[in-house]
């Protein structure tokens, strides 16, 4: 699970491949905190530490969404946002 949408890095690097690398969840407080991190493509993933470019997102939550999959509902919620940066991000 994972969203395309090119960045052209102020290195000259074009990146495009946005990964969840990191979720953390306050059930009592209903807060799911996740990091979106880019990385050069799917082939870079497991390689190595991203490109050095990351954004961090902390939404209000139910209980009920907790009780299920916080990885997918990272990605729902990330999309959810209407982030300039990620606007046509393709699902991959």
């Amino acid at each position: 699970m994972a969203l395309r949408k090119e960045k052209l890095l102020a290195n000259g690097v074009i990146a495009e491949y946005w990964k969840v690398d990191y979720f953390s969840v306050d059930v009592n407080s209903g807060i799911l905190t996740c990091r979106l991190t880019l990385f050069k493509d799917a082939e870079h993933k497991d390689v190595c530490g991203g490109v050095n470019y990351s954004k961090e997102y902390t939404f209000n939550v139910t209980k009920q969404e907790l009780s299920g999959d916080c990885h997918a509902l990272s990605y729902t919620l990330i999309k959810g946002k209407n982030d300039p940066e990620l606007e046509g991000s393709i699902d991959i």
